[in-house]
């Protein structure tokens, strides 16, 4: 019989082997919790660093949709969400504020009046007493502009026939020079017709209520299409004219945007300077468009954005629009991340300062312009210098110091814009005839409308009558005298 002693031991044993194998299994069961928990750790972390690049590129999407006028090259009119207005300072009342010029129109010229009414006063009107030619003074001038009763002339012309008794065939008298067989409109006429549909955007429905409503005639809106195009073939010369003087001019501001035909895409360029804007449609907007317009090369200097087609055509004179870049360096500065934030705010700063000496650059001694613009040149090429940029940044940086003579041409050659804002204002009116007309369905309108627009930008730009431009061209095309030019006069 075993004693107290041995049963004490081997329950000792049996315990101690029991809670030896529940410690081993204990630790194997918290190894295998940790392994499982390390695993889903590295898991998570996987998880967390995918979700932090989603982020990232959510927020660079946004700032992406979020890019308006100021911060991208898109047109004013595309800044579907604007900052709300600050409260005018105003007195409230409508109409021009305190210290406001106003505008007076001022007296007619002699030339331009075509009757002189005057009016007498016999008597005093409240003593009564009788006024003669020797108490006259000064008149009061009071002019008056007002349309004819019948604002319209229509004539008849008869060709009277007459039957030859020799060949015995019908002849009819001649028409008088400048009066064409098929033509309803005269010159003036035709030309308000086309003026109307060009420059005020008007649609032939609304022409063809204006011309029975206003000048009593019926015309179909065929009748109307038809006076245009037959208007169409006398801008022609003028506008080749123009079209040959553009690869001799010195600078050009080009810029194009998109144009539909008959739901075919298609492209309008404009290339302009201050005293003209000249326009073509095409269907391409590639470089072989400024082949085709300028030759293979262009002499001079080109003023555009930043578009492959330039950059592909461009040479050693191109000035690249610095507000095109500005736009692009403030779209950095609503990224995420600081590093492009910050990347932005010191280009911006460089070039804010660049601007503000450029425009002092008529006020201030010309050593110390060009000392200060020495300087934030140099400024700039630090920071272009940078390494370990981000990627939006370093492309940014990459375009600055490839192109560096092209986007500061414009501090060596007082004649350079730094901008092509000149092209963005001419191709405006461009835009909104193509919002509204809804562009053009044919060769035929795609011409008419290059050649118009043309027409309407260079008159302008050149304080011109377009209308009468137009008149001047129709009479050239049916008497065969010379047409007028749009080349600009030079002193």
């Amino acid at each position: 019989m075993p004693t107290t002693d041995e049963i004490f031991q081997k329950r000792w044993d049996a315990l101690w082997k029991s809670s030896k194998l529940n410690l081993i299994a204990w630790i194997i069961k918290e190894s295998r919790i940790n392994k499982s928990l390390q695993e889903e750790n590295g898991h998570l972390r996987v998880k967390i660093s995918e979700l932090e690049n989603q982020i990232s590129n959510l927020q660079e999407q946004i700032a992406k949709l979020q890019r308006n006028s100021s911060t991208s090259s898109k047109p004013p009119s595309s800044d579907i969400v604007k900052p709300p207005k600050a409260k005018s300072s105003g007195s409230g009342k409508s109409g021009g504020q305190k210290g406001h010029p106003g505008f007076w129109h001022g007296l007619f010229k002699t030339e331009q009046i075509d009757e002189i009414k005057e009016y007498r006063l016999s008597e005093c009107p409240s003593c009564k007493i009788p006024l003669g030619l020797e108490h006259q003074t000064r008149p009061w001038i009071h002019q008056v502009a007002e349309l004819p009763e019948k604002l319209t002339r229509i004539t008849e012309h008869r060709r009277l026939g007459y039957l030859c008794p020799q060949c015995q065939k019908q002849r009819y008298a001649p028409l008088p020079e400048g009066i064409r067989e098929g033509d309803i409109f005269g010159p003036r006429l035709q030309s308000l017709v086309v003026y109307m549909k060009a420059a005020l955007h008007g649609s032939y429905t609304s022409l063809e209520e204006f011309m029975q409503e206003v000048f009593e005639i019926p015309v179909s809106r065929s009748g109307l299409a038809n006076q245009i195009k037959t208007v169409s073939p006398s801008l022609e010369i003028p506008y080749q004219e123009l079209q040959g003087a553009l690869a001799r001019e010195p600078s050009l501001h080009i810029d194009e945007t998109g144009h539909k035909d008959n739901g075919h895409r298609y492209w309008i360029w404009a290339f302009c300077t201050k005293l003209f804007g000249f326009f073509t449609v095409e269907a391409s907007r590639g470089s072989q468009v400024l082949k085709k317009v300028l030759g293979e090369t262009f002499k001079g200097t080109l003023i555009t954005d930043f578009f492959s087609a330039y950059t592909k055509y461009a040479n050693r004179l191109q000035q690249f629009c610095l507000a095109h870049l500005v736009r692009d360096i403030k779209f950095l500065t609503t990224l995420p991340d600081q590093a492009n934030q910050q990347f932005g705010i010191r280009l911006l700063r460089q070039f804010k300062r660049l601007f503000y000496f450029w425009h002092l650059r008529h006020t201030m001694p010309e050593e110390q312009y060009a000392q200060a613009v020495s300087v934030i040149q140099r400024n700039l090429r630090a920071l272009v210098s940078e390494k370990q940029l981000p990627r939006k940044s370093q492309n940014i940086a990459n375009r600055l110091d490839k192109h560096w003579s092209s986007y500061l041409r414009f501090l060596i050659d007082p004649s350079i814009a730094p901008t092509n804002n000149l092209a963005e204002q001419t191709i405006r009116t461009v835009v909104i005839d193509r919002k509204i007309t809804q562009g053009t369905r044919s060769e035929w309108g795609r011409q008419w409308s290059a050649h118009i627009w043309t027409v309407l930008a260079t008159c302008r730009k050149q304080k011109r009558s377009s209308w009468k431009f137009i008149q001047d061209c129709v009479l050239a095309q049916r008497l065969g005298t010379p047409y007028p030019s749009l080349l600009p006069v030079t002193a």
